[in-house]
């Protein structure tokens, strides 16, 4: 998963240098909201799938995921119904 979502995040990049109008690229805000029933078990970092040793860690890019797993929201603090309701729904 967090190379599909660092997939969709650069080739959005990609496209904004296309753009000729954009004199500096838009940042690109992604979260995945999982609503699977088991809990979520995919690395969230790209290193996670690298079997490399900790000095070398600073050299290799990393892509995290920003997940939110929609059973594990507490929707009793959420003071808007039509907001608090949303994660049932989904």
């Amino acid at each position: 998963m967090v190379i599909r979502y660092g997939n969709y995040e650069m080739t959005e990049y990609l496209k904004q240098l296309k753009n000729k109008k954009l004199k500096r690229l838009v940042p690109q805000v992604m979260i995945v909201f999982y609503t699977g029933d088991k809990k979520w078990n995919t690395p969230l970092e790209l290193n996670d799938y690298f079997d490399i040793p900790e000095e070398l860690k600073e050299y290799v890019n990393d892509w995290k995921i920003k997940a939110v797993d929609v059973k594990e929201i507490d929707t009793s603090k959420i003071k808007d119904e039509q907001t608090r309701s949303h994660p049932r729904d989904i």
